[in-house]
């Protein structure tokens, strides 16, 4: 029996606000239907038996009159489990409802050749062009500008969802109160004055060549949700780079003095402001050579492409590998080392 089109619904790709949005619809147009808010059920991969899950869906709900089971990132279930979720797709309850989140742009084709095109729906990011002009027309608003250079910034080191975006944008505008222009200045600063963990912080403790803390950042981001690689590696790469060419100004013999005001990120020019950012990156180049970062950037690269064959309850093994190479062994592998013989990773 085929399920009805109303009763399964399929939202994917990375854009986090508009697919909350459209979720939250999802759930009022049930309400009116049924009459009360329905019962919520969230499944995650690895942590919910879907044997057990399927067992409940048959017998039906004691406590309300419809239940949503709301699967989130059904891209990661096993092979197994998507197999005895689509036995359940074939046979809805006339009171519930299947929901399937992705942050990818498809999900396993055993769920979606189920899901009727009319209830499937992908949730695009900005372009890089939108992102921009997002920012500047939402800090417009509030009667202030932002400079080119702080946008730059912002993107560089927020993740790319209107959600993470807005909420940024209203905290700057709120740390700059009586200040008539968000400058790369601010954005920096607040980063640090918020006290919040962040990819910051987390550059700062790399910089200083402290493991224990940067451990404990990251540590700190994963409870938070805020430790995946596509959240964490932009943002540090962006660093590295604007440390590197401080670096390079240096061996040239630039005076340090000269060279934070002509920093470069890929052609661009990104300058280093604040007493406090200078002292950064002047530790920076202490702890670290020319070669060292380009080592360091090298590994950023390995570790963004290893993550995206690993399952998310890997990454944070991933990323503490990631802090060992780059603050015990300048961002030498470990793999180079005599005697060291890495194990595979089991995906």
């Amino acid at each position: 029996m085929a399920p009805k089109a109303t009763s399964i619904y399929l939202y994917s790709g990375p854009e986090v606000e508009e697919k909350s949005v459209a979720i939250a619809s999802l759930l009022k147009t049930i309400k009116s239907s049924c009459g009360e808010d329905p019962e919520v059920v969230k499944l995650y991969p690895h942590d919910s038996n879907i044997d057990e899950w399927y067992a409940e869906l048959q017998n039906g709900s004691l406590f309300a009159a419809h239940r949503v089971f709301h699967f989130q990132r059904i891209d990661e279930f096993s092979a197994q489990e998507i197999k005895t979720i689509a036995l359940g797709v074939e046979t809805i309850p006339e009171e519930t409802t299947l929901l399937f989140t992705t942050l990818k742009t498809q999900a396993p084709n055993g769920i979606d050749k189920l899901v009727p095109s009319q209830q499937k729906k992908v949730f695009w990011e900005l372009y890089e062009n939108q992102k921009q002009q997002w920012i500047e027309r939402y800090v417009e608003k509030e009667k202030k500008s932002i400079t080119s250079e702080a946008v730059d910034t912002i993107l560089n080191v927020v993740e790319n969802n209107k959600k993470d975006l807005r909420e940024t944008c209203d905290k700057l505008l709120a740390f700059t109160s009586k200040e008539p222009e968000i400058t790369e200045y601010h954005v920096e600063t607040f980063i640090y004055h918020s006290k919040e963990e962040n990819v910051f912080t987390l550059f700062h403790a790399i910089i200083h060549k402290d493991l224990e803390g940067a451990l404990k950042i990251l540590h700190t981001l994963a409870l938070s949700g805020e430790a995946s690689p596509s959240a964490l590696l932009p943002g540090l790469l962006w660093q590295f780079r604007r440390l590197l060419s401080l670096a390079n100004l240096e061996d040239q013999g630039t005076p340090l003095s000269e060279a934070y005001m002509k920093v470069k990120i890929l052609g661009k020019g990104s300058p280093i402001r604040g007493t406090r950012n200078q002292k950064t990156y002047k530790e920076g180049i202490t702890n670290y050579s020319s070669t060292d970062l380009q080592q360091c950037i090298a590994q950023l690269a390995a570790c963004e492409e290893q993550a995206r064959t690993l399952k998310s309850d890997q990454h944070t093994l991933l990323l503490e590998l990631f802090l060992y190479e780059v603050i015990q062994k300048k961002g030498r592998s470990l793999a180079i080392y005599q005697g060291f013989a890495p194990r595979p990773i089991t995906v």
